[in-house]
């Protein structure tokens, strides 16, 4: 069973093999293409969207002079501001998450789901900045660099994109069948955690899913359109962050 511990583990270990993932400048990059992202899939109107905040205490108080009058949360262009005012220097660090049993119990409630244990320890252990990465994956007997799409798990809403992904067709209708998007494989493969199984599924987001809404057998929605990638969330932990490759 996944632990804390291990989480933290794979973290380190991802984080020494990609160290520049530990910069501001880095991570900066990728937050605004996910708030450009999260804007347009939104559809709203840009006077009413006000983007992400992210808390400050992802940075480090002895690399910040007025580290007490920083607000507690930063928009994207106050954090990169803040890190071009010191020479673009800035690190930042994992937190502990603020996730509680209590709503991950809410969580499934509402979408009528029991989430694996392992799942359940992920998302109650860290929140972190990342939501891509590059990751080292074996398919059909040769290893591949794939680019990675993660929810992004931000401290105080690190539920937020596993909320909003339901919305959106056709995973509302994977939803429904007790499937909850984790990563986005090179923009075109959906990876989905089974939350009866606890395995992952692939599923391609060019793939005619018209005929979903009649599909209530889950053996004939894997056989038309998803298939293995993972035989547990650990096993697609230990890959998105170096422990092995699959």
């Amino acid at each position: 069973m996944l632990k804390k511990s291990d989480v933290l583990n794979y973290y380190q270990l991802f984080f020494n093999t990609y160290p520049d993932k530990r910069n501001l400048s880095e991570i900066i990059t990728s937050l605004q293409q996910y708030d450009f992202d999260k804007k347009f899939s939104m559809s709203v109107d840009e006077e009413d969207y006000h983007g992400i905040l992210v808390s400050k205490n992802y940075l480090h108080p002895e690399q910040i002079k007025e580290w007490d009058e920083i607000p507690e949360f930063l928009s994207i262009p106050e954090l990169e501001k803040l890190n071009e005012k010191y020479g673009n220097k800035l690190t930042w660090k994992i937190l502990d998450s603020s996730v509680t049993d209590d709503r991950l119990l809410q969580y499934e409630k509402k979408w009528n789901v029991h989430l694996p244990d392992d799942f359940r320890t992920f998302l109650k252990s860290y929140a972190t900045l990342l939501c891509e990465i590059e990751c080292d994956y074996y398919e059909d007997g040769e290893n591949e660099i794939v680019d990675l799409q993660l929810p992004l798990m931000l401290y105080n809403s690190e539920m937020s994109d596993f909320e909003r992904d339901m919305y959106l067709e056709p995973i509302k209708l994977l939803s429904d069948l007790g499937y909850i998007l984790i990563a986005i494989r090179d923009d075109y493969e959906w990876w989905c955690l089974d939350c009866k199984s606890g395995k992952i599924f692939a599923f391609a987001d060019d793939d005619d899913y018209s005929d979903m809404e009649n599909i209530v057998d889950e053996k004939k929605l894997l056989h038309l359109h998803g298939h293995i990638r993972f035989e547990n969330f650990n096993d697609f932990l230990k890959t998105c962050f170096g422990a092995t490759s699959f």
